[in-house]
C-alpha cells in the first residue's frame, strides 16, 4: 500500500497551510473514529491530543485544520 506522500496534491502551492498527507491523516483517522463530515473531522482534529497533534507535524501557532481546510484539501474549494 503507497503512503500518502505519493497522492499528488492538486492545490495551488502559494496557498498552503497543511500539507496534504497531514489533511490525509487527519481525515482517516476521523472517519475510522466515526466522523462523516469535513466539520466533524476538523472537530476530532480539534480535540486531539496536543503532543500527538505536534507528532503529525502541525506547529502550535497554526492549530489544527478547519472544516474549510479540510474542505480545501479535498478539492472543494472554500466556499
Amino acid at each position: 500500500m503507497a503512503g500518502p506522500d505519493v497522492v499528488t496534491d492538486p492545490r495551488n502551492a502559494r496557498s498552503l497551510r497543511y500539507r496534504l498527507p497531514l489533511l490525509l491523516a487527519l481525515a482517516v483517522l476521523a472517519v475510522a473514529a466515526g466522523a462523516k463530515t469535513f466539520l466533524e473531522i476538523a472537530e476530532y482534529a480539534a480535540d486531539l491530543p496536543v503532543w500527538f497533534v505536534a507528532e503529525l507535524g502541525v506547529c502550535s501557532w497554526s492549530g489544527t485544520p478547519s472544516g474549510v481546510d479540510l474542505r480545501a484539501g479535498a478539492g472543494q474549494g472554500r466556499s
